[in-house]
């Protein structure tokens, strides 16, 4: 079971590094292509809690895409690791950052499977 999570985890690493597109303040995709993929800020990925489209858009935006096509909750694109760093969204969807966002930092409750993802314009 070990071996296998470790197979998966460097399966997923790989196509992270293969198809990754970073944008700016260190936000990337993973798991996905060039426009669409689980989210990961400054190496760690962000919670799908209140992950809507107006979220989806400011992401996409920052990633240097018109916007968003669709969001993606349930680690869409693939499991991430449980160090998340942001939780609880609340975006209008006029914000430039993800940072201009109302969100949580401090009190995170999300598992693996709850990885935000965008599939981008």
């Amino acid at each position: 079971r070990e071996i296998q999570a470790m197979k998966d985890m460097v399966k997923h690493l790989r196509k992270s590094i293969s198809s990754g597109k970073t944008g700016s303040e260190g936000l990337e995709l993973v798991g996905g292509n060039e426009k669409s993929g689980n989210l990961l800020l400054h190496g760690r990925p962000v919670c799908d809690d209140g992950w809507d489209l107006p979220a989806a858009d400011v992401a996409c935006r920052m990633l240097g895409f018109e916007g968003a096509e669709e969001k993606t909750t349930n680690s869409h694109f693939g499991q991430v690791e449980d160090d998340f760093l942001m939780d609880d969204f609340k975006c209008g969807g006029e914000e430039t950052s993800l940072w201009q966002c109302g969100f949580d930092s401090k009190n995170i409750q999300c598992d693996q499977y709850e990885g935000a993802g965008v599939i981008c314009k």
